[in-house]
């Protein structure tokens, strides 16, 4: 398998990662799917994983899979990269990341046990008021977060084509509608879709293939985990083949 062509590689996180199996198996006739996602990654690793590792490959297709936590997750991921503190103690700690003062981020980096003990003592004894906004998002617009997507995107588009790869961006709808029947970053989406379009960026939007599901949308999903399920992934590998495929883009 190490001499095979990668033909499609696939970078994001959990869906595309979660999907590996079925994308490998429903693409492999003639063609060899790779997997570069990874689990609560967003796009600026996304970017990361581009540089350092797909393009060396030369693979005729990247699959670039958004999903709606994106638009947080890359804001967490810049906070984090200047808070100075480890990822993993990033992660833990990020609900009150933002509002701590240096000396607080110092005693997090250097004394993890001490801080880390402080915490349960608070949770224990409920020292403090429950709160569920996340202060690393704090001052950012959901402008904002639509802005940093969309740029990551481009700079992963303008990389594949620097490097004569074909690029492919894959809107992936959430699960769970309101009642007006559409998912959290509906809105995101559909803006989205229109700049990477005007940007001549290929774009595959999933949302009118969920919506419309003869089945029903939470057919395709989990009842638990709410990613999607192999039903799910198989009917979006037919789109995503489909796509591909029209564009006459693909050695064998």
């Amino acid at each position: 398998m190490e001499n095979l062509p990668r033909n499609i590689i696939g970078i994001g996180d959990s869906f595309i990662h979660n999907g590996s199996f079925v994308l490998f198996n429903f693409l492999k006739k003639g063609l060899f799917f790779y997997n570069m996602a990874m689990y609560t990654y967003g796009p600026p690793q996304y970017n990361i994983v581009l540089k350092k590792y797909a393009l060396s490959q030369k693979p005729d297709w990247i699959l670039y899979g958004i999903y709606e936590n994106d638009f947080d997750d890359t804001i967490r991921f810049e906070q984090w990269k200047k808070s100075g503190v480890d990822w993993v103690t990033y992660q833990s700690w990020r609900k009150m990341s933002s509002s701590l003062p240096q000396w607080r981020l110092n005693l997090i980096k250097h004394l993890p046990g001490i801080m880390e003990l402080a915490q349960i003592m608070i949770k224990k004894y409920h020292l403090s008021e429950p709160n569920d906004k996340d202060p690393s998002l704090a001052g950012f617009s959901e402008v904002d977060k639509l802005k940093h997507v969309f740029n990551y995107i481009t700079e992963a588009a303008s990389l594949a084509k620097s490097n004569n790869v074909n690029f492919l961006c894959i809107l992936i709808p959430a699960r769970d509608v309101n009642s007006r029947g559409v998912t959290s970053a509906d809105a995101h989406y559909e803006i989205l879709s229109k700049m990477l379009a005007r940007n001549n960026i290929d774009v595959l939007d999933l949302r009118p293939v969920i919506r419309d599901y003869p089945g029903g949308r939470t057919s395709l999903y989990n009842k638990i985990d709410k990613h999607w399920n192999r039903k799910g992934i198989t009917v979006a590998s037919e789109k995503i083949l489909e796509r591909i495929s029209a564009s006459g883009s693909l050695s064998h």
